[in-house]
């Protein structure tokens, strides 16, 4: 999935946000002053949910400028899915 929502709970709505720079899913995200860095998963949007590919790169999204883009940092093991 590469779609974004943005939840405001004073209205109890969503608005869908810019997406980011490749789908994930099985995959873990943590929030650091403003920006998300999500970390593993898997890519399966190319074929069967059992034939896709371990994504290594951590990316970030900035929850300010709305940018999706990939860092220099790398997993040191792919992960699909965390416990």
């Amino acid at each position: 999935i590469d779609k974004v929502f943005r939840y405001y709970p004073l209205t109890d709505s969503w608005k869908e946000l810019p997406p980011l720079r490749r789908p994930r899913s099985s995959h873990r995200a943590g929030l650091v002053n403003g920006t998300v860095f999500l970390m593993g998963g898997w890519d399966s949007s190319k074929g069967a949910p059992r034939s896709g590919e371990f994504i290594g790169p951590i990316d970030s999204y900035d929850t300010a400028t709305l940018l999706s883009e990939e860092t220099e940092w790398n997993i040191p093991r792919y992960r699909r899915a965390f416990d």
